[in-house]
């Protein structure tokens, strides 16, 4: 029999709760005075307004102060706009209390920069609580940070969450690449259409195997600019996102073990595996290495989530897409997730919101994210139809680019793009990207079918808030891709 634990932790906090209390015994519920989802929309709109700031000193945390539908499994990671002091572990002062749950023991892990604390919990919280965290770690040159917020965690389980982070690699995939040397090696359909000198270079392919009525035989390939392979490795299994990374090593991502798999840029045999936290599954979309070892990708996190607006079901299970950065010690230093800053609203009305049983609803599926020069994010939604550009630092969303929330005029076009991927900035400051046009659609708009998918490159005036079409790119005859797809601007041919 579980314990009765009553605490009382008097702190400041947006949310207005009722206390009822039962004659003849203790009973202490706490339900919000509006809806999760009221709560979550209004609460993110009201940080990002500055009219609920968070604690004074604090950059950038997960889970939000007043987030809902919180793994059970998270961690809870809190950047400093200062510098942690470097016996800030052995100083700090917190408690982490699940209504439910208690009392949590936690491990403290200050990141290498001392920028952020990072806790782990030792036991997963329960479903359906609210969790108050009180938090003091001493800053340099002197003082100290004081935080103190609550989050709900999610009503009840979804689907199977696996506490473990195990970075077991296949055992299909122990094997080294060969030379070419049998046709049946090949993507027996890769066809040259044109070749006329382009610059030296290699491409990478994964053919994902099974779609439509076309078997293949899943392998990545590696071929010079004229199309001939250089390198083969079949793997078994369909991969996605075949990729030589910044720091000269190659990547995919395939659903077992439902992570990103790194080879040895020598031999491509695998030497990794990287993906998201514990309570949210590695999107095969994206993935982002840079020179100091520290990484970015994409997750997904499923919700449950009132859909009934959109005539969907008030318990409909949700998928938003998470945006997840790691140092290069492995360390979870931001996590964005687009739960806490969108809703059934934004969701494009040919996306559908009664899924097959056992389920989830595609609500975002973002499909690519990249930095600037400045560490801010751009992150591409399919589903939204959106351009997001978010914060690096803190996570403020700050603006809309397509989809319901648009705050651009287009300039040189009347076809917005749809469905999009591959969102990336250029050297000159342009953006590219890969519109496969399913519909001329923002959001609010009756769209009309296109189905003719190109590359497009437009200018961003973010004061006057224009998007100019400068460059594009369609097949003639046109060509339609439904999904998938990408578009990349070859330096410095410009190619």
């Amino acid at each position: 029999m579980r314990k009765l634990r009553l605490s009382i932790v008097i702190t400041v906090n947006p949310l207005i709760y009722r206390i009822l209390l039962l004659a003849g015994a203790v009973s202490l519920c706490l339900w919000p005075a509006v809806t999760p989802a009221q709560q979550r929309s209004e609460t993110a709109r009201a940080i990002l307004a500055g009219d609920l700031p968070l604690t004074v000193g604090v950059l950038h945390q997960y889970p939000l102060p007043s987030s809902t539908e919180v793994s059970p499994l998270t961690e809870i990671g809190i950047r400093a706009i200062g510098t942690f002091s470097g016996d800030a572990l052995s100083s700090l002062r917190i408690s982490v209390i699940g209504f439910h749950s208690g009392s949590h023991a936690v491990t403290p892990r200050r990141t290498r920069d001392g920028s952020m604390i990072i806790l782990h919990p030792a036991e997963p919280f329960d479903y359906h609580e609210t969790v108050s965290v009180s938090f003091t770690g001493k800053l340099e040159p002197g003082g100290n940070l004081n935080n103190e917020f609550s989050f709900v965690t999610m009503v009840e389980p979804i689907g199977h969450i696996d506490r473990s982070t195990s970075e077991e690699l296949p055992r299909p995939l122990l094997r080294s690449a060969r030379p070419l040397q049998t046709e049946e090696d090949a993507i027996s359909n890769l066809i040259i259409v044109k070749d006329s000198s382009p610059v030296t270079g290699e491409m990478t392919i994964d053919n994902y195997g099974g779609v439509g009525a076309v078997p293949v035989n899943p392998m990545l390939l590696s071929l010079d600019e004229h199309g001939t392979v250089l390198r083969s490795l079949p793997i078994g299994i369909s991969a996605l996102f075949f990729a030589k990374l910044r720091n000269g090593k190659y990547a995919y991502w395939t659903e077992n073990p439902g992570r990103f798999i790194i080879l040895d840029s020598a031999t491509w045999n695998p030497i990794d595996t990287l993906g998201a936290p514990p309570g949210d599954s590695t999107d095969g979309h994206d993935l982002l290495v840079f020179a100091n070892g520290s990484y970015a990708l994409l997750g997904v996190h499923v919700v449950t989530q009132d859909m009934s607006s959109r005539g969907g079901s008030a318990t409909a299970k949700v998928g938003w897409s998470t945006i997840e950065v790691f140092d290069s010690d492995k360390n979870l230093v931001m996590r964005w997730d687009g739960h806490d800053y969108f809703g059934p609203g934004d969701i494009e009305k040919h996306i559908p919101l009664k899924p097959a049983p056992g389920q989830a609803i595609d609500a975002q599926h973002s499909n690519s994210l990249d930095f600037d020069a400045n560490g801010d994010i751009i992150l591409s939604s399919r589903h939204l139809c959106e351009i997001t550009k978010i914060k690096g630092t803190t996570g403020e969303v700050l603006w809309h680019l397509g989809g319901a929330r648009n705050n651009f005029t287009l300039v040189g076009d009347s076809v917005w793009f749809s469905y999009q991927h591959d969102a990336r900035w250029l050297p000159n400051g342009h953006m590219l990207l890969f519109d496969n046009s399913d519909y001329d659609t923002v959001i609010g708009r009756s769209p009309k079918i296109v189905h003719s998918s190109r590359a497009v490159e437009y200018i961003l005036d973010t004061t006057a808030k224009t998007a100019q079409l400068v460059w594009q790119f369609q097949h003639n005859p046109p060509i339609y891709s439904f999904a998938m797809g990408t578009a990349e601007r070859l330096l410095p041919s410009g190619n």
